[in-house]
């Protein structure tokens, strides 16, 4: 794609909308706090990855994390009983 043709504003005008559609459905859910569009709003995913700063280094290899047991979990600690907390000194 070059930069500054007629196929490449369609292509950015299309992430502008996809955007804008994710902002204005995410702003009409809930009222705590409102998105708007920024220099992101026209980057595809991977341009986006540049601007935050993680350089993967040479031969990182991704895993599966593995997932424990927490079947035998406890709803609730009482940590005063558990020794996590000091007698009271004063």
């Amino acid at each position: 794609m070059n930069i500054g043709t007629s196929e490449e504003y369609q292509f950015r005008f299309k992430l502008y909308a996809k955007k804008d559609s994710e902002i204005n459905k995410w702003n009409s859910e809930q009222t705590s706090f409102t998105l708007a569009h920024n220099m992101f709003s026209t980057k595809t995913k991977a341009e986006s990855k540049k601007y935050l700063g993680f350089k993967q280094p040479k031969g990182f290899v991704e895993i599966e994390p593995t997932l424990l047991d927490d079947t035998n979990l406890s709803t609730s600690v009482d940590w005063r009983t558990s020794g996590g907390v000091n007698a009271i000194k004063d």
